[in-house]
């Protein structure tokens, strides 16, 4: 996304929206950006840069320090399912009937 900026004569910065007026000439009603002409621009010596949007600021550490936590829970909890898988495997190769077979599905 981009914006417009507008100069005017005396350097004053201006964006769509805001009324203005210059010394001597006249004044202009807030729409008046948005409706001229590039000649209208120039007759008044108005000049118009395209800017890109700011950038969004960092977010707040707390938000940060919340996702840390998040990810700390999801990692020990898939170390912990993992963990239970590996133990469920090897049962499962130990188990020497369908019945301890079924016991150690059984248990997870």
């Amino acid at each position: 996304m981009s914006f417009q900026e507008y100069t005017l004569p005396d350097g004053t910065k201006l964006r769509h929206g805001q009324a203005f007026r210059i010394e001597d000439v006249a004044s202009f009603p807030a729409n008046w950006l948005e409706l001229a002409t590039r000649d209208d621009l120039n007759r008044y010596n108005i000049t118009v840069e395209t800017l890109p949007d700011p950038v969004s600021p960092p977010p707040p550490l707390q938000q940060v320090k919340r996702f840390a936590k998040r990810e700390a829970e999801r990692l020990a909890l898939r170390a912990s399912v993992s963990a239970v898988i590996t133990q469920a495997e090897a049962d499962i190769d130990a188990a020497t009937t369908e019945a301890e077979v079924q016991a150690v599905l059984d248990a997870i």
